[in-house]
């Protein structure tokens, strides 16, 4: 059967760890860091990318005295690591929006053009939301690109 401390047996074994606490230890002199400062390479995507070539387990992302931290891509991944690595350290390191060429620019214009005029003509079957969208004489929602343009 355990017992139960008293009060004094309790405020007793506050003070004595209180105590201890207190106790300052001179730190040791002449002692070498665990850990060597991180080195970062001039051209990281560079290291990244030949590790990455050589490699064929796991993509290192830096190391710090004797631990290497990296990721390893999962089955799928790993036949997509060529493009995906490259740009996701795009994305990181600066802006990765793609450039449209003007046909494909045009195509999504069009179709956003389309799927706006489906929920135009969708909202003028409702009597509540019929007033707000401009009609023409065929009551066919009127499309004006400066206000419903992309």
């Amino acid at each position: 059967m355990a017992t139960v401390p008293t009060d004094e047996q309790v405020l007793d074994a506050i003070l004595l760890i209180r105590h201890d606490l207190k106790r300052e230890l001179e730190p040791p002199k002449n002692v070498e860091p665990l850990w060597s400062p991180i080195e970062i390479p001039s051209n990281a995507l560079a290291v990244q990318q030949r590790y990455k070539d050589k490699s064929t387990r796991c993509f290192k992302l830096y190391g710090r005295g004797q631990y290497e931290f990296g990721v390893t891509p999962n089955a799928d991944m790993q036949l997509l690591i060529g493009e995906d690595i490259g740009r996701q350290l795009k994305a990181e390191s600066s802006s990765y929006l793609p450039t449209f060429t003007p046909r494909e620019i045009e195509h999504q214009k069009a179709v956003f053009k389309e799927n706006s005029m489906k929920m135009k003509r969708a909202m003028l079957r409702d009597p509540k939301t019929r007033g707000y969208i401009p009609v023409d004489a065929r009551c066919e929602p009127l499309w004006d690109e400066e206000k419903n343009g992309q």
